[in-house]
């Protein structure tokens, strides 16, 4: 991936990637850009947001996205 990166200073944690694949996933992609978040929930680092812009050939233009992630622990009985 070709793109830039945003670490946190104190942990040293990514917290944002913005880039593009440097070989293309496939040929009928002409143009593809990825943007990844990352946070910290409830003491776990996870991607939070994700968002995909990609040309596809004889297609357009497509947007796929991915937010609001959210973690929830259910009660177990033993």
């Amino acid at each position: 991936m070709s793109g830039l990166v945003w670490v946190d200073t104190k942990t040293f944690r990514i917290q944002r990637i913005e880039g593009t694949p440097t070989k293309k996933p496939s040929w009928w992609l002409k143009n593809l850009d990825i943007t990844l978040q990352y946070t910290d929930l409830d003491g776990l680092w996870l991607p939070t947001y994700m968002k995909t812009t990609a040309v596809v050939r004889l297609v357009g233009n497509y947007l796929l996205t991915g937010e609001t992630v959210g973690l929830q622990f259910s009660a177990s009985e033993h």
